[in-house]
Protein backbone atom coordinates (compact mmCIF):
# COMPACT_ATOMS: atom_id res chain seq x y z
CA UNK A 1 0.00 0.00 0.00
CA UNK A 2 2.64 2.59 0.84
CA UNK A 3 4.44 1.89 -2.40
CA UNK A 4 1.14 2.18 -4.37
CA UNK A 5 0.26 5.53 -2.75
CA UNK A 6 3.70 6.79 -3.55
CA UNK A 7 3.30 5.77 -7.20
CA UNK A 8 -0.12 7.50 -7.35
CA UNK A 9 1.34 10.75 -6.04
CA UNK A 10 4.12 10.57 -8.58
CA UNK A 11 1.62 10.11 -11.41
CA UNK A 12 -0.24 13.32 -10.43
CA UNK A 13 2.87 15.37 -9.83
CA UNK A 14 2.72 18.86 -11.47
CA UNK A 15 5.00 18.98 -14.54
CA UNK A 16 7.99 21.32 -14.29
CA UNK A 17 7.60 24.86 -15.69
CA UNK A 18 9.66 25.35 -18.81
CA UNK A 19 12.14 28.18 -18.80
CA UNK A 20 13.23 30.34 -21.69
CA UNK A 21 11.19 31.76 -24.52
CA UNK A 22 8.06 29.74 -23.77
CA UNK A 23 7.80 31.29 -20.31
CA UNK A 24 7.42 34.77 -21.79
CA UNK A 25 4.99 33.80 -24.54
CA UNK A 26 1.73 35.74 -24.32
CA UNK A 27 2.86 37.98 -21.47
CA UNK A 28 2.51 41.76 -21.53
CA UNK A 29 4.10 44.38 -19.29
CA UNK A 30 1.91 45.73 -16.53
CA UNK A 31 1.00 49.44 -16.64
CA UNK A 32 2.81 51.77 -14.27
CA UNK A 33 0.99 52.99 -11.19
CA UNK A 34 -0.79 56.24 -12.07
CA UNK A 35 -0.17 59.35 -9.98
CA UNK A 36 -3.01 61.43 -8.54
CA UNK A 37 -2.12 64.26 -10.93
CA UNK A 38 -2.35 61.89 -13.90
CA UNK A 39 -5.74 60.56 -12.79
CA UNK A 40 -7.12 64.07 -12.27
CA UNK A 41 -5.91 65.18 -15.70
CA UNK A 42 -7.64 62.18 -17.28
CA UNK A 43 -10.87 63.07 -15.48
CA UNK A 44 -10.69 66.64 -16.80
CA UNK A 45 -9.97 65.44 -20.35
CA UNK A 46 -12.86 62.97 -20.16
CA UNK A 47 -15.22 65.75 -19.04
CA UNK A 48 -14.00 68.02 -21.83
CA UNK A 49 -14.59 65.29 -24.40
CA UNK A 50 -18.17 64.89 -23.17
CA UNK A 51 -18.74 68.62 -23.64
CA UNK A 52 -16.87 69.13 -26.91
CA UNK A 53 -17.67 65.98 -28.85
CA UNK A 54 -21.40 66.37 -29.15
CA UNK A 55 -22.43 65.01 -32.56
CA UNK A 56 -21.80 67.64 -35.22
CA UNK A 57 -25.25 67.08 -36.72
CA UNK A 58 -26.78 67.90 -33.34
CA UNK A 59 -24.70 71.07 -33.05
CA UNK A 60 -25.71 72.24 -36.51
CA UNK A 61 -29.38 71.53 -35.76
CA UNK A 62 -29.19 73.53 -32.52
CA UNK A 63 -27.43 76.42 -34.23
CA UNK A 64 -30.01 76.46 -37.01
CA UNK A 65 -32.94 76.44 -34.58
CA UNK A 66 -31.36 79.13 -32.43
CA UNK A 67 -30.49 81.40 -35.34
CA UNK A 68 -33.96 81.13 -36.85
CA UNK A 69 -36.46 80.84 -34.03
CA UNK A 70 -34.36 82.54 -31.35
CA UNK A 71 -33.62 85.51 -33.59
CA UNK A 72 -37.24 85.70 -34.77
CA UNK A 73 -38.56 85.85 -31.22
CA UNK A 74 -35.93 88.31 -30.00
CA UNK A 75 -36.59 90.65 -32.94
CA UNK A 76 -40.07 91.34 -31.55
CA UNK A 77 -39.43 91.22 -27.81
CA UNK A 78 -38.51 94.26 -25.71
CA UNK A 79 -35.05 93.35 -24.43
CA UNK A 80 -33.63 94.66 -21.16
CA UNK A 81 -30.32 96.52 -21.09
CA UNK A 82 -27.83 94.09 -19.61
CA UNK A 83 -24.05 93.94 -19.54
CA UNK A 84 -23.78 91.08 -22.05
CA UNK A 85 -25.94 93.04 -24.47
CA UNK A 86 -23.34 95.81 -24.72
CA UNK A 87 -20.73 95.74 -27.48
CA UNK A 88 -17.95 96.70 -25.06
CA UNK A 89 -18.47 93.80 -22.65
CA UNK A 90 -15.22 92.11 -21.69
CA UNK A 91 -15.92 88.86 -23.55
CA UNK A 92 -16.74 90.66 -26.78
CA UNK A 93 -13.67 92.89 -26.60
CA UNK A 94 -11.07 90.34 -25.52
CA UNK A 95 -12.46 87.16 -27.05
CA UNK A 96 -14.84 87.64 -29.98
CA UNK A 97 -13.06 90.57 -31.64
CA UNK A 98 -9.74 88.68 -31.56
CA UNK A 99 -11.20 85.16 -31.65
CA UNK A 100 -9.31 84.12 -34.76
CA UNK A 101 -6.01 85.10 -33.16
CA UNK A 102 -6.94 82.91 -30.18
CA UNK A 103 -7.82 80.11 -32.58
CA UNK A 104 -4.49 80.29 -34.43
CA UNK A 105 -2.57 80.41 -31.15
CA UNK A 106 -4.34 77.59 -29.30
CA UNK A 107 -5.46 75.25 -32.10
CA UNK A 108 -2.23 75.89 -33.99
CA UNK A 109 -0.18 74.79 -30.98
CA UNK A 110 -2.45 71.78 -30.45
CA UNK A 111 -2.10 70.70 -34.09
CA UNK A 112 1.66 71.22 -34.03
CA UNK A 113 2.21 69.07 -30.93
CA UNK A 114 -0.21 66.28 -31.87
CA UNK A 115 1.07 66.01 -35.46
CA UNK A 116 4.70 66.09 -34.31
CA UNK A 117 3.89 63.15 -32.04
CA UNK A 118 1.74 60.89 -34.21
CA UNK A 119 3.85 61.79 -37.25
CA UNK A 120 7.06 60.86 -35.40
CA UNK A 121 8.50 64.28 -36.20
CA UNK A 122 8.04 63.97 -39.97
CA UNK A 123 7.72 67.43 -41.49
CA UNK A 124 5.29 66.39 -44.21
CA UNK A 125 2.81 65.17 -41.57
CA UNK A 126 3.13 68.38 -39.57
CA UNK A 127 2.69 70.52 -42.69
CA UNK A 128 -0.42 68.57 -43.72
CA UNK A 129 -2.08 69.11 -40.35
CA UNK A 130 -1.11 72.78 -40.14
CA UNK A 131 -2.32 73.36 -43.71
CA UNK A 132 -5.93 72.83 -42.59
CA UNK A 133 -5.64 75.81 -40.29
CA UNK A 134 -4.10 77.89 -43.08
CA UNK A 135 -7.01 77.06 -45.41
CA UNK A 136 -9.52 77.90 -42.68
CA UNK A 137 -7.78 81.23 -42.06
CA UNK A 138 -7.90 82.12 -45.76
CA UNK A 139 -11.62 81.32 -45.89
CA UNK A 140 -12.29 83.31 -42.73
CA UNK A 141 -10.46 86.29 -44.21
CA UNK A 142 -12.32 86.00 -47.52
CA UNK A 143 -15.75 85.99 -45.92
CA UNK A 144 -15.34 88.35 -42.98
CA UNK A 145 -12.79 90.82 -44.31
CA UNK A 146 -13.94 91.07 -47.92
CA UNK A 147 -17.27 89.48 -48.86
CA UNK A 148 -19.32 90.75 -45.92
CA UNK A 149 -18.02 94.27 -46.45
CA UNK A 150 -18.77 94.07 -50.17
CA UNK A 151 -22.38 93.04 -49.50
CA UNK A 152 -22.80 95.78 -46.91
CA UNK A 153 -21.47 98.40 -49.36
CA UNK A 154 -23.47 97.23 -52.38
CA UNK A 155 -26.79 96.93 -50.53
CA UNK A 156 -26.47 100.10 -48.47
CA UNK A 157 -27.70 103.66 -48.65
CA UNK A 158 -26.84 106.73 -46.62
CA UNK A 159 -29.92 107.77 -44.65
CA UNK A 160 -30.16 111.54 -44.56
CA UNK A 161 -27.93 112.19 -47.56
CA UNK A 162 -28.56 109.72 -50.38
CA UNK A 163 -25.93 111.31 -52.59
CA UNK A 164 -23.20 109.76 -50.43
CA UNK A 165 -22.38 106.27 -51.70
CA UNK A 166 -19.60 105.33 -49.30
CA UNK A 167 -20.26 103.88 -45.85
CA UNK A 168 -17.32 105.51 -44.11
CA UNK A 169 -18.00 108.92 -45.66
CA UNK A 170 -21.63 108.59 -44.59
CA UNK A 171 -20.75 107.73 -40.98
CA UNK A 172 -18.10 110.43 -40.75
CA UNK A 173 -20.66 112.97 -41.95
CA UNK A 174 -22.91 112.10 -39.02
CA UNK A 175 -25.40 110.10 -41.07
CA UNK A 176 -26.41 106.44 -40.83
CA UNK A 177 -25.48 103.78 -43.37
CA UNK A 178 -28.41 101.37 -43.75
CA UNK A 179 -27.62 98.04 -45.44
CA UNK A 180 -27.83 94.27 -45.22
CA UNK A 181 -25.07 93.68 -42.67
CA UNK A 182 -24.33 89.95 -42.57
CA UNK A 183 -23.59 89.02 -38.97
CA UNK A 184 -19.85 88.52 -38.72
CA UNK A 185 -20.30 87.38 -35.12
CA UNK A 186 -22.73 84.62 -36.10
CA UNK A 187 -20.37 83.47 -38.85
CA UNK A 188 -17.27 83.59 -36.67
CA UNK A 189 -18.71 81.89 -33.60
CA UNK A 190 -20.40 79.06 -35.49
CA UNK A 191 -17.40 78.40 -37.75
CA UNK A 192 -14.91 78.64 -34.89
CA UNK A 193 -16.88 76.13 -32.83
CA UNK A 194 -17.25 73.62 -35.65
CA UNK A 195 -13.57 73.97 -36.53
CA UNK A 196 -12.45 73.40 -32.93
CA UNK A 197 -14.51 70.21 -32.75
CA UNK A 198 -12.93 68.87 -35.95
CA UNK A 199 -9.36 69.72 -34.98
CA UNK A 200 -9.74 68.42 -31.43
CA UNK A 201 -10.45 64.90 -32.72
CA UNK A 202 -6.71 64.23 -32.71
CA UNK A 203 -7.01 63.55 -28.99
CA UNK A 204 -9.37 60.59 -29.53
CA UNK A 205 -7.43 57.47 -28.58
CA UNK A 206 -4.49 59.54 -27.33
CA UNK A 207 -4.18 57.70 -24.01
CA UNK A 208 -4.02 54.40 -25.88
CA UNK A 209 -0.68 55.42 -27.39
CA UNK A 210 0.91 54.98 -23.96
CA UNK A 211 -0.12 51.32 -23.83
CA UNK A 212 1.04 50.76 -27.41
CA UNK A 213 4.45 52.20 -26.55
CA UNK A 214 4.67 50.03 -23.45
CA UNK A 215 3.88 46.88 -25.44
CA UNK A 216 6.31 47.84 -28.18
CA UNK A 217 9.06 48.49 -25.64
CA UNK A 218 8.48 45.03 -24.22
CA UNK A 219 8.53 43.43 -27.66
CA UNK A 220 11.73 45.17 -28.75
CA UNK A 221 13.42 44.18 -25.51
CA UNK A 222 12.53 40.52 -26.20
CA UNK A 223 14.07 39.68 -29.60
CA UNK A 224 12.72 36.10 -29.50
CA UNK A 225 9.05 37.07 -29.31
CA UNK A 226 6.68 34.98 -31.39
CA UNK A 227 5.33 36.35 -34.70
CA UNK A 228 1.80 36.60 -33.28
CA UNK A 229 2.94 39.20 -30.74
CA UNK A 230 3.21 41.99 -33.30
CA UNK A 231 2.16 45.51 -32.30
CA UNK A 232 0.83 48.45 -34.30
CA UNK A 233 4.20 50.18 -33.91
CA UNK A 234 6.18 47.33 -35.49
CA UNK A 235 6.59 49.20 -38.76
CA UNK A 236 8.38 52.17 -37.21
CA UNK A 237 12.16 52.25 -37.59
CA UNK A 238 14.13 52.78 -34.40
CA UNK A 239 14.69 56.51 -34.99
CA UNK A 240 11.00 57.32 -35.55
CA UNK A 241 9.97 55.12 -32.63
CA UNK A 242 12.37 56.98 -30.34
CA UNK A 243 10.96 60.33 -31.52
CA UNK A 244 7.41 59.08 -30.89
CA UNK A 245 8.22 58.09 -27.31
CA UNK A 246 10.09 61.32 -26.60
CA UNK A 247 7.41 63.59 -28.08
CA UNK A 248 4.57 61.69 -26.42
CA UNK A 249 6.13 62.00 -22.97
CA UNK A 250 7.08 65.66 -23.43
CA UNK A 251 4.00 66.98 -25.23
CA UNK A 252 1.09 65.09 -23.64
CA UNK A 253 0.71 67.43 -20.61
CA UNK A 254 0.65 70.46 -22.93
CA UNK A 255 -1.78 68.75 -25.31
CA UNK A 256 -4.18 68.07 -22.45
CA UNK A 257 -3.92 71.70 -21.33
CA UNK A 258 -4.57 73.00 -24.85
CA UNK A 259 -7.53 70.64 -25.20
CA UNK A 260 -8.99 72.09 -22.00
CA UNK A 261 -8.54 75.64 -23.36
CA UNK A 262 -10.18 74.62 -26.66
CA UNK A 263 -13.16 73.30 -24.71
CA UNK A 264 -13.43 76.59 -22.81
CA UNK A 265 -13.26 78.48 -26.13
CA UNK A 266 -16.06 76.32 -27.50
CA UNK A 267 -18.27 76.95 -24.46
CA UNK A 268 -17.59 80.69 -24.53
CA UNK A 269 -18.33 80.76 -28.27
CA UNK A 270 -21.74 79.23 -27.64
CA UNK A 271 -22.43 81.75 -24.87
CA UNK A 272 -21.47 84.67 -27.12
CA UNK A 273 -23.49 83.24 -30.01
CA UNK A 274 -26.51 83.18 -27.70
CA UNK A 275 -25.86 86.84 -26.85
CA UNK A 276 -25.60 87.64 -30.57
CA UNK A 277 -28.92 85.90 -31.22
CA UNK A 278 -30.61 87.85 -28.44
CA UNK A 279 -29.12 91.32 -28.72
CA UNK A 280 -27.45 91.98 -32.08
CA UNK A 281 -28.38 92.12 -35.79
CA UNK A 282 -31.66 91.00 -37.35
CA UNK A 283 -32.82 87.46 -38.03
CA UNK A 284 -31.92 87.40 -41.78
CA UNK A 285 -28.47 88.81 -41.06
CA UNK A 286 -27.74 86.19 -38.41
CA UNK A 287 -29.11 83.34 -40.52
CA UNK A 288 -26.91 84.43 -43.43
CA UNK A 289 -23.81 84.50 -41.22
CA UNK A 290 -24.54 81.12 -39.66
CA UNK A 291 -25.39 79.51 -43.01
CA UNK A 292 -22.12 80.69 -44.55
CA UNK A 293 -20.23 79.30 -41.55
CA UNK A 294 -21.89 75.88 -41.91
CA UNK A 295 -21.29 75.88 -45.66
CA UNK A 296 -17.60 76.72 -45.14
CA UNK A 297 -17.26 73.93 -42.57
CA UNK A 298 -18.96 71.49 -44.94
CA UNK A 299 -16.63 72.15 -47.89
CA UNK A 300 -13.48 72.02 -45.75
CA UNK A 301 -14.21 69.05 -43.48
Amino acid sequence: MPSGASASKKSFKRPPVEKGRWASKGTKPLPEQASIQHVLSLIVVHGCRKVLFIQTEVKIALYSIGLFFGSLICDFLPLPKVYMGQKDNIFNVYFVKVAWAWLILVVGAFNLLTSATIGCGRREVIKRHMARLLVATCLWYFWSQWFFGLVEHRTGACLGKAIIKDKYECNEGGYHWHSFDISGHAFLLVYLNLLIVEEAKSIVGWEGIREQIRNEDHKRSEPHQEADSKTVLDVLPEREYTILKLNYDQFTPYIRGLFFIMTCMSILSDVMLTCTIIFFHTMPQKIAGGAIAMFTWFITY
